[in-house]
């Protein structure tokens, strides 16, 4: 696993405007961590819902799964990897990547 995959996760049953159920979200977690094998995951969830069209939403060069999608980067969590299904789809590109992380420090105010 390494930053920048997408897996299927399941986030459970929704609370207010929180992902849920199983979807697609970015791996954002640093893969130097990643090769620690922690036990938790930082994630951006995935959505098809493109209509909202919000400053902290980007959206994705492919489908995920299948069609249109966006990264919602409001929406960032900290996972179990328990919560990791089998599902796995094509890495967002380096530069998608970048882009969140971005999004992340303006939303964080981070300069």
């Amino acid at each position: 696993m390494r930053a920048g995959d997408v897996l299927g996760v399941d986030f459970g049953i929704p609370k207010g405007s929180e992902a849920a159920f199983t979807r697609a979200a970015v791996v954002l977690t640093a893969t130097e961590i990643l090769e620690q094998q922690p036990l938790t995951l930082h994630v951006v969830p995935i959505t098809s819902n493109t209509a909202r069209r919000m400053r902290s939403e980007l959206p994705l060069g492919a489908g995920y799964p299948d069609r249109s999608s966006v990264a919602q980067v409001h929406l960032l969590t900290a996972i179990p990897v328990e919560a990791v299904t089998d599902d796995t789809y094509d890495p967002v590109s380096a530069t998608e990547l970048a882009q969140i992380r971005e999004l992340i420090a303006d939303l964080l105010d981070i300069p």
